[in-house]
């Protein structure tokens, strides 16, 4: 199975493009759309919106693999977002285990690409004849 989790926190009309697309080119995979209301779950939970999202995001992944009697939950983390999360956690004032970033597997969850920077994911996508659309959101340059 493959999953789009709609945030509610951005427009996501070239996401709903992005999945109706990859439906269509891969229909031997199930795909799945779901929306999380992030800002009302943050409110009620005194959760920052990152961390709501967070919580929310894999409720779903975790309910929908125990669903589908899946085992793991592979997640399209790169490299980037492994350095964001340290530094997020560094401004917070984390300790060690905070600073230690994204784990690349924890309980059910894997991180194949964990090792490739955002834009090396999509260039090597498209040098293996990969032909896709990504979300405006994904290239942007940092």
């Amino acid at each position: 199975s493959a999953v789009y989790i709609d945030h509610g926190l951005r427009d996501t009309t070239d996401d709903y493009k992005i999945v109706e697309f990859s439906k269509n080119r891969f229909p031997d995979i199930k795909f799945r759309m779901n929306k999380v209301e992030v800002r009302k779950f943050s409110i009620e939970n005194k959760l920052s919106i990152e961390e709501a999202a967070r919580v929310l995001r894999y409720e779903v992944l975790g309910s929908i693999c125990k669903e589908n009697g899946e085992m793991l939950i592979a997640t399209g983390h790169h490299k980037d977002d492994f350095a964001e999360t340290v530094l997020m956690h560094f401004l917070e004032g984390s300790g060690p285990s905070g600073l230690a970033g994204i784990r690349l597997n924890y309980n059910n969850i894997i991180r194949p690409l964990l090792f490739f920077r955002k834009n090396k994911k999509y260039s090597t996508f498209d040098k293996r004849g990969g032909s896709g659309c990504h979300s405006k959101s994904e290239t942007k340059q940092p």
